[in-house]
């Protein structure tokens, strides 16, 4: 029953580390420069990763007139090499034009990735470096302490756990969430290795996104929005409390 995953979200989540992990991270950082482009990197990589990259660091949908939006987080393995991005992006209005942003990417070696453990590491390097060009080095990390992630309430996470854990998998849109990056984070320490390698998450989209050709598996989306996903073909789902009952008691 969905009763029984409520403590991935609910309970305070402290996972424990026995071994001591000590690897390298690369990162990219792109801006407006005449376009959204790399504006710094510390790994040049392959070009069809190169190209995921470039487009995935770029703003996740249109902006209407006036439109801000806090920082957000994209989630996502590379295609043919062994990293997976975790990266922040920050809405530049500093910028000649609307619509621009700042995306730092951290590629974390995959092989440590599917350890776990090491996500409030990560997000707490990415929120120091901030949106800084002046240093895009790579940067040791070395995990010896226990991972601490914040509560999430319940609101309209029962529905969500019904399709991605209880149902058949279909890409999902969960509009007008509370807390998508708690939501995003806590499910990813949650998840089995493999699982968590593969997953392709964005804590906020005004438009659907793709990744090797097929849907990111989970978008958090404004109700603004909701216009934008009218040929989406996978799973809405309503995130403000209470919206609905549960299917599978």
């Amino acid at each position: 029953s969905p009763e029984q995953y409520v403590p991935l979200f609910r309970e305070p989540y402290t996972r424990s580390s026995t071994v001591s992990l000590a690897f390298k991270v690369q990162q990219q950082v792109h801006s407006y420069r005449n376009g959204h482009s790399l504006a710094g990197a510390s790994i040049t990589l392959e070009r069809g990763d190169q190209d995921l990259v470039d487009r995935l660091s770029d703003l996740a949908g249109p902006l209407g007139p006036g439109q801000t939006f806090s920082p957000y987080l994209t989630f996502y393995p590379l295609t043919t090499e062994p990293f997976y991005v975790v990266a922040r992006t920050w809405q530049d209005l500093a910028a000649p034009r609307a619509g621009c942003v700042i995306t730092r990417s951290l590629l974390v070696p995959q092989e440590v990735w599917r350890g776990g453990s090491i996500l409030d590491r990560l997000l707490a390097e990415l929120d120091s470096q901030g949106t800084g060009l002046s240093s895009v080095n790579e940067f040791d990390i070395s995990q010896t302490s226990d991972s601490v992630l914040p509560t999430l309430e319940p609101g309209g996470t029962g529905e969500f756990v019904e399709a991605f854990f209880l149902e058949k998998r279909q890409p999902i849109v969960l509009f007008e969430a509370t807390a998508p990056e708690t939501f995003a984070s806590r499910l990813i320490e949650g998840l089995w290795p493999a699982f968590r390698s593969s997953l392709a998450i964005c804590t906020h989209a005004n438009s659907p996104r793709t990744i090797q050709g097929r849907p990111f598996d989970i978008l958090f989306a404004p109700s603004s929005a909701r216009s934008n996903f009218s040929a989406w073909t996978g799973r809405r789902i309503d995130g403000r409390p209470g919206s609905r009952q549960p299917r599978h008691n």
